[in-house]
């Protein structure tokens, strides 16, 4: 079971449940895989251009 209050979320594949957890070390990875330098800048540049789905699972 997920708990959202320490940033779970669930997700289901072919039936089974996983629980997901976005660490400091992905988010770092995400703001470099999209050429930004913050969170901030990830948020406002991403209503600007679209963000590709493969660029989320490098």
């Amino acid at each position: 079971m997920a708990n959202p209050y320490a940033g779970e979320v669930r997700l289901v594949l072919d039936g089974s449940p996983h629980v997901l957890k976005l660490t400091l070390g992905a988010l770092a990875e995400l703001e470099s895989s999209l050429g930004s330098d913050s969170l901030v800048g990830m948020s406002s540049g991403s209503s600007a251009r679209p963000i590709p789905a493969a660029t989320c699972w490098r």
